[in-house]
């Protein structure tokens, strides 16, 4: 089995730590770029290794022709590593697997990458204590395993009909699977969108996907004098869309309706923040 050095798992836990306190958008206010999170890995690697670890870390582009994304190659006795914390932020939150720790061999201008296999990072997670057995990633794919057994339905569909089970999932998903799973920083809303995205492309059958539609839209909820960055959800079905508003109180999204949603516009209390509005009936008075 392979085996990485004592500097490489140093390394990774310093890309699990600035991963588990960096954000995408500071105090819903600023949106850091992928350059941003590459600088401050480059430099925290580097400030870190000064003096007991031979490491070098730079900024690169991604591939030469998508320089317009940035993360880091750092080098140890030789060898390169390809870093993209971007990719992780919100994974290393919520206790999924890291996708963007060593795990492109491409060369970039002539580098070639080591990659750390995932049988390895495992170790190297378990033994920093950040794995315990399990990763989220595991508890999702034993979640989605037993929604889509249909025998199950009657136990966690509270005797509704078949019909209503897709109705039943989402709820399921974006009320009751809380946002506070090895939580220890308030996540940014872009990790926040990332992380129940990634749930309901996991947790649904392709079958639920292609008949159905989840979009995104971004808003701000107005509080007294503050205001705080938001998602709204709008799933599309057949005959009808579902609405789920992020709450940052509750930790987990609030199904709501056109109705509340209008409400909440005319008493400027929620704003949209891109070209992307619900799409309510016909008749609505928006």
């Amino acid at each position: 089995m392979q085996k990485t050095t004592g500097q490489v798992m140093q390394m990774y836990n310093d890309f699990i730590t600035l991963s588990m306190i960096e954000k995408e958008d500071y105090n819903n206010k600023i949106n850091a770029t992928c350059k941003q999170h590459a600088e401050i890995t480059r430099d925290i690697i580097n400030s870190a290794n000064q003096i007991k670890r031979k490491i070098q870390a730079e900024t690169v582009g991604y591939q030469e022709d998508q320089e317009s994304h940035v993360a880091v190659i750092a080098t140890i006795d030789g060898k390169n590593y390809y870093l993209d914390i971007n990719k992780d932020l919100y994974r290393v939150q919520k206790g999924l697997k890291t996708k963007g720790f060593a795990t492109l061999d491409f060369v970039w201008n002539g580098t070639k990458c080591e990659v750390v296999s995932a049988e390895e990072l495992r170790r190297i997670d378990e033994k920093l204590g950040y794995c315990n057995g399990l990763y989220t990633d595991d508890i999702i794919e034993m979640l989605r395993k037993e929604m889509q057994q249909e025998q199950n339905w009657e136990q966690y569909n509270n005797g509704k009909p078949k019909e209503s089970a897709f109705e039943y999932k989402i709820d399921f998903i974006f009320e009751h699977l809380k946002n506070n799973i090895l939580e220890q920083n308030e996540m940014g809303i872009v990790e926040v969108n990332k992380y129940y995205k990634n749930l309901y492309y996991h947790l649904l059958t392709e079958e639920e996907l292609k008949k159905n539609k989840l979009i995104d839209i971004d808003v701000v909820i107005k509080n007294g004098d503050s205001s705080i960055k938001s998602l709204l959800y709008e799933i599309q079905m057949e005959d009808k869309n579902l609405y789920y508003i992020y709450s940052q109180q509750e930790k987990t999204f609030v199904k709501t309706d056109e109705q509340e949603i209008t409400k909440m516009q005319k008493n400027k209390t929620l704003k949209y923040e891109s070209y992307k509005m619900p799409q309510f009936s016909e008749g609505d008075t928006r």
